[in-house]
């Protein structure tokens, strides 16, 4: 329901803008609908270009997670955006901290053992908290595929 309300406003505005594209205010303000928590505090978009996407990443470790999932957040974001988003090009910024809500672990996350072992390596080089964000983006992308 709140899926088809989002994806009406945005065709509104779509049509409203079809030569010029999304403003970069607008995808800031939906982003959070598109990617969901936490990725959406480590990730903002940055930039938009003829269907080209550039979207601001907290951190070298966030931009390997982002990469890695680079086909399910594509996905998502061109299911509910009515532009057509041809690629995402993904950049290291800074951005501002997480909200301490999106620190919190989620009772919904994989557990380590559910992932595979080049995962869990990658894993095991993160401290706790962002090893916990990293298995709660799994956790999300994966329920939503």
């Amino acid at each position: 329901m709140l899926s088809k309300v989002f994806r009406t406003i945005l065709e509104t505005s779509a049509e409203a803008s079809a030569a010029n594209g999304p403003s970069l205010n607008l995808l800031r303000e939906v982003w959070p609908t598109l990617l969901g928590e936490p990725l959406c505090h480590r990730t903002q978009p940055t930039g938009w270009d003829n269907g080209v996407l550039t979207v601001g990443v907290a951190s070298e470790h966030w931009l390997h997670e982002v990469r890695r999932n680079h086909r399910r957040i594509h996905g998502k974001i061109q299911r509910l955006l009515p532009w057509p988003v041809d690629e995402l090009k993904f950049v290291v910024e800074s951005l501002p901290p997480a909200p301490k809500a999106a620190r919190a672990a989620s009772q919904d996350a994989p557990q380590s053992s559910e992932v595979d072992e080049s995962v869990r390596q990658d894993l095991d080089r993160l401290d706790a908290s962002t090893r916990e964000i990293m298995l709660r983006i799994r956790g999300h992308l994966e329920r939503d595929d």
